[in-house]
């Protein structure tokens, strides 16, 4: 945890980086877009918000602007 929050800690900015502004943004500590991390959650809301996010790591060997929204897959 230390080592996340010393990278995250660097990476500190005043403005938000998201193109589409989130709704409760007050207590927001924002940071430059360069890391990526692993995360699972049981579904994503209506309005885009991550339901029950679990922090699982950070990735390495993906590239930021290589990450995309999974789409829901179909159940067999």
């Amino acid at each position: 945890m230390k080592e996340i929050y010393q990278k995250l800690k660097g990476l500190e900015r005043k403005t938000s980086p998201l193109v589409v502004p989130i709704k409760d943004s007050a207590d927001v500590t924002w940071v430059n877009p360069v890391l990526v991390c692993n995360i699972k959650f049981t579904e994503i809301t209506e309005d885009g918000s991550v339901r029950h996010p679990v922090f699982q790591g950070l990735r390495i060997d993906r590239n930021p602007q290589e990450v995309v929204l999974e789409k829901k897959s179909k159940k067999s």
